[in-house]
């Protein structure tokens, strides 16, 4: 009679045989792994932003608002992988006379040669290419654990590019306050233009703006919105000063005051909080967003002194509106 094996023993064969073809799967993915993986992979990320590239070439030559831009993307990135290691990483605009900047993040230990290179595509576009390295170990156990972590890596680093656009595609974080283009509204108002040698103080700018309200009083006129001012350096140790008041109707000339007729075109507006130093900022941006847009001023810039600066000696407190016409 012929015996036949044992359920125990056939049920060990099966997992003989199986074990061994695990073994040997496992052995072939090694063998695969040590033989296909190179030392280090060259990775090329990219994006367009919807800006413009000299407006982005400025912001990254800036070092307070590159850090700025790092916290935003340091804030929302997670940094709960316990291998990630701090990068400085260069960004410059290709071909752009600006300086590069640098952006300080947290990326994977292995990632190396970060570089972040900005494109020009048109006056409103440009492509931000972000390339590095990526280094593999010797021991293929470790490899096959990379190969997961670098995939975790592009899409961080796809996440990061991503947050960058929708950074940079907000013009208030490029010029720092929010430029709008309008149409002028005021176009008559009466002006006292005058010269001094040393900066007008606050008191000189209001005898100014008093004189002016109450000639317009005295002629039965209205003010129609808040005082304007313009004062420019103008040969050496010299100031001229404008103060405006814009009015609802024409009025006459006067022997110091004057009616002036402004063209009812367009005018870029900006509103800022603090005193000359913030004011000289603002009017530096708008001046950035003009040429980055390829507008000409036809006209001097001037503020519009929301605040009564007279009974806030604060000038932290001080809220303007700058005004610069364009076309």
């Amino acid at each position: 009679m012929t015996s036949h094996p044992s359920k125990t023993v056939r049920t060990r064969r099966t997992l003989i045989k199986k074990t061994v073809f695990l073994f040997s799967g496992v052995c072939l993915m090694v063998t695969i792994i040590h033989f296909i993986i190179p030392g280090q992979v060259a990775v090329v990320r990219t994006i367009q932003i919807g800006a413009n590239p000299i407006s982005i070439s400025r912001l990254i030559a800036d070092p307070a608002k590159m850090n700025l831009i790092s916290k935003h993307l340091i804030n929302q990135n997670d940094n709960s992988d316990k291998d990630s290691c701090n990068h400085d990483i260069p960004v410059m605009m290709v071909g752009s006379s600006f300086k590069p900047g640098v952006l300080k993040i947290k990326s994977d230990c292995n990632s190396t040669k970060n570089h972040i290179s900005l494109f020009s595509i048109n006056n409103n576009s440009c492509s931000v290419t972000w390339s590095f390295n990526y280094k593999f170990s010797n021991n293929v156990f470790i490899n096959a654990y990379s190969l997961i972590k670098l995939m975790r890596n592009k899409d961080k680093v796809d996440a990061l590019l991503q947050r960058f656009k929708e950074y940079a595609e907000i013009e208030q974080n490029i010029y720092g306050i929010n430029i709008k283009k309008e149409k002028v509204k005021d176009t008559l108002v009466v002006v006292i233009k005058e010269r001094a040698k040393s900066y007008p103080s606050v008191p000189d700018v209001y005898s100014r703006v008093h004189l002016l309200q109450k000639y317009i009083s005295a002629r039965s006129a209205k003010e129609i919105n808040f005082p304007m001012l313009h004062v420019q350096a103008v040969g050496t140790g010299e100031y001229e000063m404008m103060v405006a008041i814009p009015t609802n109707k024409a009025l006459p000339d006067s022997a110091i005051i004057q009616f002036n007729r402004l063209v009812a075109g367009n005018i870029l507006t900006a509103q800022v909080k603090g005193g000359h130093a913030s004011i000289l900022q603002g009017i530096k941006e708008m001046e950035n967003y003009i040429q980055d847009h390829q507008m000409n001023a036809p006209a001097l810039p001037f503020e519009s002194l929301v605040t009564d600066r007279l009974t806030e000696p604060d000038s932290l407190q001080w809220i303007t509106k700058l005004y610069y016409p364009v076309f």
